[in-house]
């Protein structure tokens, strides 16, 4: 049996996940940020809304000198009663866009296919560690079983375009770069986001030297 001709496919295999994990990690994380960030803005303008509705707003007019600036009472309870409404009508906006957008139920989307391309990583690096020889009939049943699910999962995983694909290039680049560096002791856990910038800058400095050439 030619081993050489099922490792390469192994392989491009494993390496097609490997970038297709990245690319749906990194969209799992950015749908998380955009739903954190949307529920504590929302949350903030919705505490403030609730301090409006139950200070007194003789007390707001004080506290902000209106005053001054407004000497008729009823225009200076026009002005707290605006950006009362103006404020709810911000969180109904807030709410709104998180539930059209589904940034969490998205980003669960993309973390569960995560686990699924880990998975096959995994199953891919056990039969490149069997011996052909050993159990020749062992990894034929195995090998089938696994191009038969990363073709079925290749079916149903979610499209990207090649702006993800190269980012995910580009991030997988840097996390080995950084694994390297690690093992070799050359960088302290508690600098590895101080080195992943240097990285990163270096890594673009050397694309567009290339792209230059």
């Amino acid at each position: 049996m030619d081993k050489s001709a099922y490792i390469k496919v192994l392989k491009s295999h494993k390496t097609t996940c490997v970038y297709l994990k990245q690319i749906n990690s990194n969209k799992a994380n950015k749908y998380m940020k955009y739903n954190n960030r949307l529920t504590y803005i929302t949350l903030i303008f919705a505490v403030i809304l609730s301090a409006i509705a139950f200070i007194d707003k003789n007390f707001i007019i004080d506290l902000f000198s209106l005053n001054k600036y407004i000497v008729n009472n009823s225009n200076q309870i026009k002005i707290i009663d605006l950006c009362f409404n103006g404020l709810a009508l911000l969180v109904l906006i807030l709410t709104l866009i998180n539930l059209l957008c589904r940034f969490q139920e998205k980003s669960s989307i993309y973390f569960h296919t995560v686990i699924t391309l880990s998975s096959m990583i995994g199953d891919i690096n056990l039969l490149l560690n069997i011996e052909i020889e050993d159990d020749e009939v062992k990894f034929l049943e195995k090998f089938n079983l696994v191009v038969a699910k990363y073709n079925g999962m290749s079916d149903y995983l979610p499209q990207h375009t090649d702006n993800d694909f190269l980012k995910a290039k580009y991030d997988t680049k840097i996390k080995r770069e950084l694994s390297n560096l690690i093992k070799e002791n050359r960088v302290p856990k508690w600098k590895m986001n101080i080195y992943c910038f240097k990285l990163k800058i270096c890594l673009e400095i050397d694309n567009k030297k290339k792209s230059d050439v």
